[in-house]
């Protein structure tokens, strides 16, 4: 085979921060507007765009010649997603390499947010984006495996503006498309693996590589792509390559693939919510339940970072507001600490939460306005839920500062009893100066 022919615009940085790495086959018209999507959202002098003209014909390839914002890369032949995206990344120049797929558009800061990310943390190797479709529905939030080396989507299908999963985690695993890889750790794993030629799979096995080299993935839920998804291959054809390539995934992992959950025989709701807290490692879970539409003491957002610091796997539950009480949106601010610190945002109704994970989690923490009090009131120290009981940690509404400074180990303490069958009634809650306690 030839060597390919690489031709770098005199517009494109030479010592750039980030290579964004895009393969196109026959149609120019998808990549033109992927690259319109990066020109007016990626920061002058620090991007380059890497284009892999993978077996594209001299014509359909004219238009991509003429640009001098570029650097193509021209394959006389298709070397498949793997080969291409491995030629990309012999010329790129940047520390991070993104992989973008040309049937999609970056929204803003999306690129910022991968880079952010990853340079908060030397142990994170890849970061993924947050997919959606066309219509703003959502495609991905993330991807969990299972032991048979079978994948699943998390959020796949969720309504256009949908907030769930918004928050950043280790996941399973992230698609390529919109994968941000460090460069040291790209080259301590040798790229993506050409055996799942044309395409499939190989972002799973370069996700499982990482692993083994001591790196981290996680998903970032700020960083947001749409994606016309699947435009190249045929639906039939699509279903024999995942097929194949999942037998040779699984051939190639068998020790790995122990570790990880039994494909269920239905994969609903709850047996993605059980994969996805597996691949952010079991970490212990709490519920902060805000009451009335998220009226809640400033301090009581403290109180939730410092548990999600504690290593706590926090859900912040946002009671909708009833009637007759206005409800009081999360500023976007504190939207993003809290996603950075791996929050959960749930809007709705707790009990729809407890319903599909409530067995899962080891304490309540209490806080809100006297509507949201009289209906945690009721349920005493235990709130049930399917699976057992969980105990409630209550915080009063004038008092959150005071309850911070103790809140991690009161809620220890509780969790702690509950494990041991301890009379919850037992364990001292937290109490405060007004009179409330913890009964």
């Amino acid at each position: 085979m030839p060597a390919p022919l690489v031709k770098r615009g005199v517009r494109v940085p030479s010592v750039p921060v980030v290579s964004v790495c895009v393969l196109v086959l026959s149609d120019t018209a998808l990549v033109t507007d992927c690259l319109a999507s990066l020109t007016t959202t990626v920061r002058k002098g620090e991007t380059e765009f890497v284009v892999v003209a993978n077996g594209t014909s001299d014509g359909a390839r004219q238009v991509l010649e003429e640009r001098d914002d570029i650097v193509l890369v021209r394959s006389g032949t298709n070397l498949g997603f793997s080969g291409g995206c491995n030629l990309a990344a012999e010329v790129a120049r940047g520390r991070y390499l993104v992989f973008l797929n040309d049937d999609s558009t970056v929204e803003a800061e999306c690129i910022d947010q991968l880079v952010v990310t990853a340079e908060s943390d030397r142990s994170l190797g890849a970061v993924g984006s947050r997919i959606l479709s066309s219509d703003g529905s959502l495609q991905e939030a993330g991807s969990v495996l299972w032991s048979d080396g079978s994948t699943a989507h998390v959020g796949v299908g969720l309504p256009a503006g949908s907030t769930a999963y918004s928050y950043l985690r280790d996941v399973d695993y992230a698609s390529a498309n919109g994968l941000l890889v460090r460069r040291e750790a790209w080259d301590a794993v040798g790229g993506f693996d050409e055996i799942f030629f044309p395409a499939y799979l190989e972002d799973v096995d370069l996700c499982m590589a990482l692993r083994r080299h001591g790196y981290r993935v996680v998903y970032q839920p700020r960083a947001r792509i749409r994606h016309l998804e699947s435009q190249s291959t045929t639906t039939s054809y699509r279903r024999f390559l995942m097929q194949r390539n999942r037998r040779l995934f699984a051939e190639k992992w068998p020790t790995e693939l122990i570790r990880f959950d039994d494909r269920p025989r239905e994969v609903d709701a709850t047996a993605v919510d059980r994969a996805v807290h597996l691949a952010r490692g079991s970490p212990r879970r709490l519920v902060v339940a805000i009451g009335t539409g998220g009226r809640a003491p400033d301090g009581m957002w403290s109180v939730t970072e410092e548990l999600a610091d504690a290593g706590w796997a926090v859900t912040v539950a946002l009671t909708p507001a009833r009637h007759g009480h206005s409800s009081h949106p999360v500023e976007s601010d504190r939207m993003g600490r809290l996603s950075d610190l791996g929050v959960d945002v749930h809007h709705g109704s707790v009990r729809d939460l407890f319903a599909k994970s409530g067995a899962d989690f080891e304490a309540v923490v209490v806080a809100g306005g006297p509507a949201g009090w009289h209906r945690w009131r009721r349920w005493s120290t235990t709130v049930r839920v399917r699976g057992g009981r969980v105990p409630i940690v209550r915080i009063a509404d004038r008092t959150p500062e005071a309850a911070g400074r103790s809140i991690v180990r009161v809620v220890e303490t509780v969790a702690q009893g509950a494990r041991s069958g301890s009379d919850f009634r037992s364990t001292e809650p937290l109490s405060s100066p007004n009179g409330h306690g913890g009964r």
